[in-house]
């Protein structure tokens, strides 16, 4: 009996042996595609500009001084790579019309973000490039130019756009009375 339960001890081992070999195995297979994922993620991030929006954001929101300077610094890179959120902000930010701005008012580094965002097709883009160039604002005002985008924001469905056009038409219309 005693035989016989040691000879079945062994084999239950070296089964049990076995299944753990296995199992290690499996672990350090998951393990592997774990890292490779971790990997692939650092690396859709590093190459994907609304990632790196994302990440830039939330250095903003939560960082340190140095970290907010970081997170600008990853929010232009975003909008560099075209990601239209972060040329959005980017511009609101610098134009101070986001109360939670922590960078300094700079109208022109505004002007460029927002003419970048409106020939990315951004609404938002759109109308505050129409209205910098109309008013001067971070740029050499230029009606022509003004006029252009006013136009490109009527077409593009922009919905205060027919507001400003009538704003300029009245504008225009009492310069030309004697």
């Amino acid at each position: 009996f005693i035989i016989l339960f040691t000879v079945l001890s062994r084999r239950s081992m070296s089964r049990a042996m076995k299944n753990s070999r296995k199992q290690m195995s499996e672990i350090n297979s998951t393990l592997e595609n774990s890292v490779g994922g971790v990997r692939e993620t650092k690396a859709y991030a590093a190459e994907n500009a609304e990632a790196i929006y994302e990440v830039g954001k939330m250095q903003i929101d939560q960082g340190s001084e140095e970290e907010r300077a970081e997170g600008y610094a990853l929010l232009a890179e975003a909008g560099k790579r075209g990601c239209v959120a972060a040329m959005e902000q980017l511009a609101d930010d610098y134009s101070k019309t986001n109360a939670d701005s922590k960078v300094e008012k700079d109208l022109e580094k505004a002007f460029y973000w927002y003419e970048k965002a409106a020939h990315s097709g951004s609404h938002k883009g759109i109308l505050n490039t129409f209205l910098c160039y109309f008013h001067g604002v971070g740029t050499e005002q230029d009606d022509e130019k003004a006029v252009k985008w006013l136009h490109t924001a009527v077409e593009e469905g922009v919905w205060d756009a027919p507001y400003h056009m009538a704003v300029q038409s009245y504008q225009f219309a009492s310069e030309q009375e004697p």
